[in-house]
């Protein structure tokens, strides 16, 4: 928990930090201007971001201090924002992928799920090796202090095998679909009206399991609270064609991320490089992203590349 000494340092770190990071600031707030908040919005926005991140460092380091009684946090201070949608999960009898992009306190969010799935499903996170990505280095220590329910996964091709199996066994997955990556595991779709780079893995297990698919965002609140927006789950309509199911589930994956930064981009870790991540030229119509998306499909056999 953070106590309210602790909050007031986290604003005024949060404002030094706009200051300091003149570079991510300006790009925080161009960005958020590109996805259509006002000039006043934006800059409240930039402020936001900081503190958010700032938050989330917080949170991340008490965890590790072993500050927390940490099933007491979990209970008082994590919540889900559809109970229903959570209840749902929890009664589901087969394999669940939960799709959390890198946002807000992400690391607690797989944790309450760890938490509330104990006794129900073992819970995996899929994520990149620490020596291809050094930002994944703290994640085992911070969602495993919990002490029990939780197994990583490492994003190769071991790691691929290990997933599916996992979800054969009707156990659960969390995966982090918005790595800004171009290799066989990618493809172009549309993103705030544009093509942008999206990883397949998720589309791909679900379909290979008939996994039950759940978006869900981790935000922070005041004082070390975190909420988990979770989405309607459903499941991948499967066809005879896998490369337009693949291609299907990650448009709705990226859709609903686009939704999400419509609404509260701030939480977004990805936020200072979104207009990098586009292409230059902008879709007009959906006529042309399904021309577009066509030749993508036909130029890459993405079943195999998996």
């Amino acid at each position: 928990m953070i106590t309210f000494i602790k909050q007031s340092q986290l604003f005024i770190t949060s404002l030094y930090d706009i200051f300091k990071n003149r570079t991510v600031s300006n790009s925080v707030f161009d960005n958020c201007k590109f996805i259509c908040f006002s000039r006043k919005k934006s800059i409240a926005k930039v402020f936001q971001y900081f503190l958010s991140k700032r938050t989330t460092q917080a949170l991340y380091r008490s965890i590790l201090k072993g500050s927390y009684d940490l099933e007491q946090y979990l209970d008082r201070h994590v919540s889900f924002s559809n109970e229903e949608y959570w209840k749902a999960c929890k009664a589901h009898s087969g394999p669940i992928i939960f799709v959390t992009p890198h946002y807000g306190p992400f690391a607690i969010g797989c944790m309450k799920i760890c938490k509330e799935l104990n006794g129900l499903k073992k819970v995996h996170a899929f994520y990149d090796p620490p020596e291809k990505n050094s930002s994944t280095k703290s994640y085992k220590a911070i969602i495993g202090a919990l002490g029990y329910n939780f197994s990583p996964i490492f994003n190769n091709n071991r790691g691929v095998i290990k997933a599916l199996r996992a979800l054969k066994q009707n156990q659960a997955l969390t995966m982090m679909p918005d790595v800004f990556e171009i290799n066989g595991q990618t493809i172009y779709v549309p993103f705030f009206s544009h093509l942008s780079c999206a990883m397949t893995g998720t589309a791909y297990l679900a379909r290979k399991s008939s996994a039950l698919i759940v978006h869900a965002y981790v935000k922070n609140s005041t004082f070390g609270r975190v909420v988990i927006d979770i989405e309607k789950p459903f499941k991948l309509n499967a066809s005879e064609n896998p490369e337009h199911d693949l291609y299907v589930q990650t448009c709705h994956s990226m859709n609903s991320l686009e939704e999400k930064l419509k609404k509260s981009p701030e939480h977004w870790i990805y936020l200072p490089d979104l207009s990098s991540r586009l292409t230059t030229k902008k879709l007009e119509t959906s006529k042309e992203v399904e021309q577009l998306m066509d030749s993508l499909i036909t130029s890459l056999n993405l079943s195999k590349e998996l």
